[in-house]
């Protein structure tokens, strides 16, 4: 993976490059002075079933600060992504995917700086999609919404069983 960050160095480079002066720490314009912005937090793709248990709050407070961001930097509406969003396992994964995907899209090794342009193509498809979870019904307060078990019956244990030709699942 790429350093993260370095965007934001260049950034800084490329603000204070017109007021540079060849004697600038003689002349004291404080650009000496200026606190390094902070560097961004990186966490990587987020896969909840496979994320570790003590990882679990880092990951929450990164992905809630992500989407309140998002919300309201692209004012999206709470019949979209309502408050309760993380009461939601689908909806959790959608955007947690989205974060993700973010993340990976606004690296400094993007080539070209596509990656921005991508993100913003599948965030459009991804608003799209989220229709399909109708959380419109949460915008006035949270809905339970119907959870699904799958049934771990005989068939499916003598189907598993007969694909384990090496006898290695358990």
């Amino acid at each position: 993976m790429a350093e993260t960050g370095g965007w934001r160095q260049a950034a800084e480079r490329e603000f204070r490059a017109p007021f540079a002066l060849d004697n600038a720490d003689e002349v004291g314009d404080g650009f000496d002075t200026w606190p390094a912005l902070p560097e961004p937090e990186y966490f990587g793709v987020i896969n909840w079933r496979s994320l570790p248990e003590e990882r679990e709050p880092e990951v929450w407070r990164l992905l809630a600060e992500w989407v309140s961001w998002l919300c309201t930097r692209y004012t999206i509406p709470a019949r979209l992504i309502p408050d309760c969003w993380y009461l939601h396992d689908s909806i959790v994964e959608e955007l947690s995917a989205l974060f993700s995907s973010w993340e990976v899209s606004f690296e400094e090794a993007d080539s070209g700086g596509h990656g921005p342009l991508g993100w913003h193509e599948r965030f459009e498809y991804f608003r799209s999609r989220l229709r399909h979870y109708k959380p419109e019904g949460c915008s006035n307060g949270h809905l339970e919404t119907a959870s699904r078990t799958m049934p771990d019956g005989p068939e499916l244990r003598e189907r598993i069983a007969g694909a384990d030709r090496d006898g290695t699942v358990p």
